[in-house]
């Protein structure tokens, strides 16, 4: 559980680390996608200008980001050289896998930040992972533990009989 925690916790932690240096450039890149698209002809009337743009995809929101998926698809047509031509390109020029990369990588870590808290906050209230991944049992008197506690009847004489009872039913049973 104590290694599962700490990847949880570097996980936020490497992708700052590995987008920090990069973040002004690639919002550089993300404007100039922007502004690519809105000045290509072909961008501007497959997207810009028609009316549906403003309806599919997320709406609005999604209108800026499909127009600039349609600007790194525009600067990709105008670039001269094929990539990668020398080591740190990809980050140089304006290039969509990189920032699709730095988006899913922002994604696991927002993930990994939220199962984190849920976990500590679950570790500190005392319960282990498998016990807080366990369904409430319906038939609880009270908010005791749900486990199954099996107790043997025993006679000199009879057979041995189990009888299988949760913990509340135990409870019920001891105050009566």
């Amino acid at each position: 559980m104590k290694a599962f925690m700490l990847l949880l916790y570097l996980v936020p932690l490497a992708f700052l680390v590995g987008v920090l240096p990069i973040a002004k450039i690639l919002i550089g890149h993300i404007r100039m996608a922007l502004v690519m698209s809105k000045e290509d002809e072909w961008a501007s009337y497959m997207w810009w200008n028609w009316w549906g743009s403003w309806l599919f995809c997320a709406g609005p929101f999604g209108r800026w980001i499909i127009g600039t998926i349609l600007g790194y698809m525009v600067i990709k047509g105008k670039r001269q050289q094929p990539l990668p031509g020398y080591p740190g390109q990809l980050i140089e020029e304006p290039h969509l896998r990189v920032l699709m990369t730095a988006f899913f990588a922002a994604l696991l870590s927002i993930f990994a930040v939220g199962l984190a808290i849920m976990s500590m906050y679950k570790i500190l209230c005392g319960l282990t992972f498998l016990e807080s991944l366990r369904p409430p049992s319906p038939d609880r008197l009270d908010s005791s533990n749900p486990y199954l506690v099996c107790l043997p009847r025993t006679a000199p004489e009879e057979s041995i009989t189990i009888n299988i009872l949760t913990a509340s039913q135990i409870l019920h049973m001891a105050k009566a």
